[in-house]
């Protein structure tokens, strides 16, 4: 998922963090919706989109 290029320190990610949980990043209704999950074209359901931690990779 995305790039291969972003690279990130423990720092950024705290301050992400701290600007999202004070809907910095997105505003709370945003969040409400991209932690909603939603019906797929096959009638199931799947998490909202930060319902989730993003899959990592190590190479």
């Amino acid at each position: 998922m995305g790039s291969s290029n972003v690279y990130t320190t423990a720092g950024d990610l705290a301050k992400f963090d701290r600007a999202l949980r004070n809907n910095v990043v997105l505003s709370r209704a945003s969040q409400e919706l991209a932690y909603t999950p939603f019906l797929l074209t096959t009638g199931d359901t799947a998490p909202g989109i930060l319902s989730r931690p993003f899959p990592l990779t190590m190479d």
